[in-house]
């Protein structure tokens, strides 16, 4: 706020702060890439050098895969919610200065069909008990109870 307008014009003195006026502004933030090091100990006997046991790798989406649970949820969205092809995804990626080719993109939506597995038997179950499945948008009504 201006100097001029933080004075009252009547006797001067500096105006108090009674409240805040909020505005919102809506902005962009393009997806960016993130990769996490891990590093896991490895350890030896200082004496003779056998024994390396190397520490356990953490929780992953895909065994030895690179995708983290954001990621790959990002190309299945965009895959079935977006309907983008796979090989418009890896251009986004190389945009984004991230080389990922589409065979692994795919291999990706494959790993997460597998882990989401459990979910569509339950999904299947649920509907395969269900009365009425309404399964298009022409609401009609269903005469038979």
């Amino acid at each position: 706020m201006p100097e001029a307008e933080r004075t009252c014009e009547k006797c001067g003195t500096e105006k108090a702060v009674i409240g805040h006026e909020a505005s919102e502004v809506l902005k962009y933030v393009p997806a960016s890439f993130k990769v996490r090091r891990i590093l896991r100990e490895k350890r030896a006997c200082p004496k003779c050098g056998d024994g390396v046991v190397v520490a356990p790798v953490g929780d992953k989406v895909i065994g030895r895969g690179l995708p983290g649970a954001g990621m790959l949820a990002k190309v299945v969205e965009d895959k079935y919610q977006d309907h983008l092809p796979l090989h418009r995804h890896a251009s986004r990626c190389a945009r984004r200065g991230y080389e990922v080719p589409r065979s692994t993109l795919s291999d990706w939506v494959q790993a997460a069909t597998d882990l989401l597995e459990p979910l569509l038997k339950v999904n299947r179950e649920a509907v395969l008990v269900a009365v009425v499945l309404q399964a298009d948008g022409t609401h009609l009504r269903v005469l038979d109870r």
